[in-house]
């Protein structure tokens, strides 16, 4: 069953964004396999420079989905990217990195990561 987001968007348009957010959870928690309600509300806390709770959720998406490579590795490399700026960590930017390489070294992902760790390395 897919979320509808339709009433999380009347929310943000609204400019009721702690709402909006609630009501993505609250899309997860109504369908628990698909993580598109957590990708919204970090997406959402992101926009809103709310880095630190989008990084928090991003890690709930690891940890909820940590067998689903695809959504895995999205998930991570959201937060290595929020790692990277603005969170400025590029210890766990770059650990992050590694691992999707590792984990799904032939993925678009996997090439992008591995590009962004030679990018790094030249730092």
């Amino acid at each position: 069953m897919k979320s509808d987001f339709s009433k999380a968007r009347a929310l943000v348009h609204r400019d009721n964004i702690d709402g909006a957010i609630q009501e993505y959870r609250r899309c997860f928690q109504e369908t628990p396999d698909d993580p598109a309600g957590l990708f919204q509300a970090a997406r959402l806390l992101r926009e809103e420079n709310r880095f630190t709770e989008a990084a928090d959720t991003l890690r709930e998406i690891l940890r909820q989905f940590k067998d689903q490579d695809a959504v895995w590795i999205r998930a991570a490399f959201d937060l290595a990217e929020l790692y990277e700026a603005p969170l400025d960590d590029k210890q766990t930017t770059a650990y992050l990195f590694r691992e999707i390489v590792k984990r799904a070294p032939q993925s678009l992902q996997g090439s992008m990561a591995q590009a962004r760790l030679q990018n790094h390395r030249k730092d």
